[in-house]
């Protein structure tokens, strides 16, 4: 380049300095961000694909965009790394067919997982069975509190009173075994209409019959063997219904509804029976029953269970069968025995000895409120508690805060106190029930006879509810009702451990002897 004579020569500017255009700046620019965005990348997982522009594909390796329109579900190709650890750049997209394989299989999975969450949860037969129990018990609860005051009505003495109320217990605990027996999931959904039918007319039926003593005698003794029966049918429908699975959860909502029924039918038989007259409230709230029948109807057909021990005919089989049942159903049958001795005991005679220490009697019945209902609201909430702690570790140490509760009230006058004493009570009771049935339940899983563990296990309530008062007044008369609370409830506590510990079924069952416990189902 030739310049002209005296031309000043020019510094060059920033555009010189700096690289030229400023086209070729802006492009300098964003390569440098783009390296500058890699180098932070972070280096992808095993399996993962790595974000960003991929790398040319291999030869005989698909391209991701072919891979993708030819199957949707196959993988593109994608970074790798080798097993060995060097980086590899590319992996070859899966087949189609082996796509496919797997979703199906997936998808099979899941659907099975689905069914099987469905079936052992709450689902409409295992609801209508909830509120079939309840209805019964709300009848039940009624003629608990009117029996009574409807034989006064008609002139019986208190030791005939008695006599019959006995009765009761008597025939609910005889119908145990022969229904258990006769229990079969094919036909337990015309047992259950017989014998909801049968338990209608023989309660319904007290308002009818003018307090004639043979027709008293005859409705007492055919009410108490269908009560029987029916709990012993309603429990082993609802093992059946939910093949055993959420042991813990089934049987906690279940034993609420018992228990809803029994507060029920206190507080509807007593209202009725001050609007209609006991034979009144009697007559209707007895067919309950009945109308619950209706949600017996479209019951499904009940299968059983895949391994189940066929039993032998015949009183041979039947003995034979008896003999062969699960060491475990005999453990809960002492849980209910266990239950109902300390809470009978105590709620027969713990009146008497709050007056003499100074508790009133209402708050004597507060006292028994605050224990049932805080045992009922256990039960609803028991399946969140079990599906954190295992149903062994709670039974273990809820017969122990049972019993402790149970053997100190003798030492003890202070009302705060006492109340602290029946809530802590309420709670291990109705933790034990729901524990001692869901014991039950999963043997269903092992082959067990549902029908003959249901009778059982219902036995030992209804021996305790008869034995119970009967020890608590001879120990009480003998040493004083505060001696008969600790003694009765550390010989109780005696009994239960010593059985538990004694056979290899029933070390299984305490959490600091046996394997250790799994989470609850």
């Amino acid at each position: 380049m030739v310049r002209p004579r005296r031309a000043r020569l020019r510094r060059p500017g920033p555009r010189a300095r700096r690289g030229g255009r400023p086209g070729r700046r802006r492009r300098a620019a964003r390569a440098a961000r783009r390296a500058h965005a890699r180098a932070r990348r972070p280096r992808r997982r095993r399996g993962h694909p790595e974000r960003g522009r991929r790398s040319d594909p291999a030869r005989r390796q698909r391209a991701a965009s072919l891979a993708r329109l030819r199957d949707r579900r196959a993988a593109p190709v994608q970074p790798g790394r080798d097993r060995d650890g060097p980086r590899a750049d590319v992996e070859p997209a899966r087949h189609p067919q082996v796509v496919d394989r797997r979703a199906r299989a997936s998808e099979a999975r899941w659907r099975a997982r689905r069914h099987r969450s469905r079936d052992a949860r709450l689902n409409r037969p295992v609801f209508f069975q909830y509120v079939v129990a309840c209805a019964v018990t709300t009848a039940e609860g009624t003629l608990g509190l009117l029996y009574a005051p409807y034989l006064d009505r008609y002139g019986y003495a208190l030791p005939t009173i008695g006599t019959l109320s006995a009765l009761l217990g008597i025939f609910r605990l005889v119908s145990r075994v022969p229904s258990g027996a006769a229990y079969h999931p094919s036909n337990a959904r015309r047992q259950l209409l017989f014998w909801l039918m049968v338990f209608t007319a023989s309660t319904s039926g007290f308002a009818f019959a003018n307090g004639n003593v043979v027709a008293v005698a005859l409705l007492t003794i055919v009410h108490g063997y269908a009560f029987g029966a029916l709990g012993t049918y309603n429990l082993a429908v609802t093992i059946d219904l939910t093949g055993g699975e959420r042991a813990g959860a089934i049987m906690g909502w279940y034993t609420a509804a018992l228990s809803t029924g029994y507060a029920l039918g206190s507080f509807v038989g007593g209202a009725a029976a001050d609007r209609l007259g006991v034979d009144g409230a009697l007559a209707l709230l007895g067919g309950l029953p009945a109308l619950s029948a209706l949600l017996v109807v479209p019951m499904p057909v009940i299968s059983a269970a895949p391994n189940a021990i066929e039993r032998a005919p015949g009183l041979r089989g039947l003995f034979a069968a008896h003999a062969r049942i699960d060491g475990r159903v005999w453990l809960a049958f002492l849980i209910a025995l266990y239950i109902n001795i300390l809470s009978d005991s105590v709620d027969t005679f713990f009146p008497l000895f709050g007056l003499s220490v100074g508790i009133p009697l209402a708050a004597s019945g507060a006292l028994r409120g605050l224990k049932s209902g805080a045992a009922t609201f256990i039960r609803f909430i028991s399946g969140a508690i079990f599906r954190y702690v295992d149903h062994r570790t709670v039974n273990f140490w809820s017969v122990l805060l049972f019993g402790i509760s149970s053997l100190v009230l003798g030492a003890v006058t202070s009302l705060p106190v006492f109340f602290a004493l029946f809530l802590a009570a309420g709670v291990a009771r109705g933790l034990l029930r729901v524990t001692s049935a869901a014991s039950v339940a999963e043997l269903r899983r092992e082959g067990t006879d549902v029908g003959i563990a249901s009778g059982i296990y219902n036995m030992g309530l209804d021996a305790g509810a008869i034995v119970g008062p009967a020890i608590g007044g001879v120990v009480g008369d003998a040493v004083g009702l505060g001696a008969m609370f600790a003694l009765v409830s550390g010989s109780a506590l005696l009994l239960y451990f010593g059985a538990a510990l004694a056979t290899a079924k029933g070390r299984e069952t305490l959490p600091v002897v046996g394997s250790p416990p799994s989470r609850a189902r």
